[in-house]
């Protein structure tokens, strides 16, 4: 079936140059008209420069918040006299026509962060406006229609034309996946639904049936490809019993194969998708990004041939800042005194630890690297779940995610970026041994003097080195790395031993990792499947099944 590109969006006047921006006009389906405004935007600007390039503080020549002009005036903007709506060859349009409803839907758009005033932040911000116009009749397929908007609104233009076309004008009602699907993919599917504000959400049951169509941006054809049918109603979508869909949802399959290209999700009756991408190499931009993320949370990687550069100070003791020092404690989670801190955050209170430092102020001058999860510095056993999300999908595809260029600093060595990146977190925790020793549970943010504070090391945290150590060996037997693997393979033997061998291995104490709690059994027995993978030591199994 050939279709041609009928969307046009023209503006014929611009009444002011200062108002709310009227960035889109789009349509939910063939009976609301979709408007979206914009009442201003931030400005962020990141050339390591400025009062405070690599701390946490407001640079207030390098950021703001810029309104376009007047916001938009929500009370005008939901009257129904502020719109009409005429068509030259829809026949039901002839005569200038009102919406039967005007529904809403604001939030905040951007924010810029200010001063930090009486124990709290101040901000500027915007806020962002979705209109949708329930029309009193439904637009037809090919049909044009102009939109005229009252000026009383503050809209930068009062009147626009655009064409009902299923298969150009978007829907954000049909939620695809925008970073695309690879040509294997046993299921493509994609959800509809939208919640319309004070309007609450939009009911397709009338739309069931409708024909759903695959369209291919470049040749501009369609295919058909299957009927929306209805999916769930509205449910809970979290652990803590929230609904944040508000709303049932409609299922479009187009479960099949295709040749590699770019494409949209025709609906009938209501419109397109955002363009997405079919091909093998679907996934290989999000996943770069997504690795490129994890390392520049890197602490203490020195680049400053690179752009962005990564984080600064690096933190290495005696070198970067050169008065840099990781004095051993005696704390840890585990201690009577964890929870007598001054507030918040132990990690962060590190004039607290100051009292625990081990006799003659042993220091550890190793202790360097790892991934930072916030603006700060602090690296706690709460941060190898960081481990396991790299290395999962590593292990699970048999090595898939194997590409060696995505820019990182070890991008070109013959390995995996993925694995590279693993292996910096692994590493870290591996520094952190103590004199017995014995693995730390982790490393406080820098006081003023960028000293920082270790924790003492605690049985968790050598059944949390040996798993971390076993799964990257595991990583390494997949990607033919067996030098490396053998390092990894002992490193994470010696955690297990020395854990096993204690007094007290904690089996039963908890850290909280990521958004789960694992306890030291829990390590344990991570450890032991992948020590069994890597060495076929049937102990290691056998340890595991008993358990089970």
């Amino acid at each position: 079936m050939k279709r041609t590109l009928l969307l046009s969006l023209v503006v014929f006047l611009t009444i002011q140059a200062f108002a709310t921006k009227l960035v889109e006009v789009n349509v939910l389906d063939k009976d609301y008209i979709h408007l979206y405004f914009v009442d201003g935007e931030a400005t962020f600007v990141d050339d390591a420069k400025g009062n405070c390039p690599y701390d946490h503080c407001e640079d207030l020549d390098h950021n703001d918040y810029i309104p376009f002009g007047s916001p938009l005036n929500t009370s005008n903007a939901q009257n129904n006299g502020t719109y009409s709506i005429t068509s030259s060859d829809d026949g039901n349009y002839t005569s200038a026509k009102q919406p039967l409803n005007v529904y809403r839907k604001t939030k905040i758009s951007d924010m810029v962060q200010r001063g930090w005033i009486n124990d709290d932040y101040t901000y500027d911000f915007g806020y962002e406006h979705h209109l949708f116009l329930k029309l009193p009749m439904s637009m037809q397929q090919g049909k044009t229609y102009s939109l005229t908007i009252n000026g009383n609104t503050n809209s930068d233009q009062t009147n626009v034309s655009f064409t009902y076309d299923i298969f150009t004008v978007r829907s954000e009602a049909i939620k695809v996946n925008v970073v695309g699907y690879t040509k294997s993919t046993a299921i493509k599917a994609a959800d509809v639904y939208y919640w319309m504000g004070d309007g609450a959400a939009r009911d397709y049951s009338s739309f069931e049936g409708n024909k759903i169509y695959l369209f291919d941006v470049n040749s501009k054809t369609s295919v058909e490809v299957g009927t929306l049918i209805f999916g769930t109603n509205e449910a809970t979508e979290m652990i803590h019993g929230h609904k944040l869909l508000k709303s049932k949802v409609w299922h479009a399959d187009f479960t099949g194969n295709y040749a590699s290209g770019k494409y949209t999700l025709a609906i009938e009756g209501i419109g397109c998708s955002d363009t997405f991408e079919i091909s093998d190499e679907a996934y290989r931009e999000p996943f770069g990004i997504s690795v490129k993320g994890f390392f520049y949370m890197r602490i203490g990687q020195d680049n400053l041939n690179m752009i962005p550069v990564p984080r600064r100070p690096l933190y290495i003791p005696n070198s970067s800042p050169s008065n840099c020092k990781v004095y051993l404690t005696s704390m840890s989670p585990y201690h009577p005194q964890w929870g007598s801190f001054t507030s918040g955050d132990a990690w962060d209170q590190e004039q607290d630890w100051v009292q625990f430092k081990l006799s003659g102020n042993p220091t550890n001058p190793n202790a360097y690297g790892g991934h930072s999860d916030a603006l700060d510095w602090d690296r706690h056993l709460g941060h190898v779940s960081i481990i396991y999300d790299m290395l999962l999908p590593y292990i699970l595809t048999d090595g898939a995610q194997s590409d060696d260029d995505l820019g990182i600093a070890e991008s070109g060595n013959g390995i995996p970026d993925l694995l590279d990146e693993a292996k910096n977190e692994v590493d870290f925790w591996l520094r952190l041994r103590d004199q017995n020793g014995g693995y730390s549970h982790g490393l406080t943010n820098p006081d003023g003097d960028n000293a920082l504070y270790q924790a003492a090391a605690t049985g968790v945290a050598a059944w949390a080195n040996a798993a971390n150590a076993a799964m990257l060996a595991h990583a390494y037997q997949i990607a033919g790395e067996q030098s490396l693997k053998q390092v990894y393979t002992d490193s994470a033997v010696a955690a297990y031993a020395f854990a096993n061998a204690l007094a007290d291995p904690q089996l039963n104490k908890t850290q909280n990792v990521g958004y789960n709690t694992m306890s030291g059994v829990d390590f344990k027995l991570l450890a032991a499947v992948f020590l069994y993978n890597v060495t076929g030591n049937t102990d290691y199994r056998k340890r595991f099944e008993w358990y089970y």
